[in-house]
């Protein structure tokens, strides 16, 4: 990704039944302020995200329906949770 300000570190457990991808942004001094000293997204992956947006959205502050990403490689949406976390919802395509 091509994050300005900004150094990531990504790991990829690939354990069954679940795999796990974690990233880590390091932002700069330069960053705008809401990214220098708290994370900005949880990011959660999943095998379908139009069944779970479709199971949960009358339930769920959803902010976008699913959407493909630029580079066609993840169908992505974000929703809040009840503390107004920012939760990424992935499928890899």
């Amino acid at each position: 990704y091509n994050v300005k300000y900004a150094k990531m570190i990504t790991n990829r457990v690939d354990k069954e039944p679940y795999p796990v991808s974690l990233e880590l942004y390091q932002y700069s001094s330069d960053m705008i302020v809401w990214y220098s000293n708290t994370f900005n997204h949880i990011c959660l992956l999943v095998d379908d995200v139009d069944k779970i947006y479709n199971k949960l959205k009358d339930k769920v502050n959803f902010l976008n329906t699913p959407i493909i990403d630029p580079k066609k490689t993840n169908k992505i949406c974000f929703c809040r949770d009840l503390d107004n976390n920012l939760i990424e919802l992935m499928e890899k395509l």
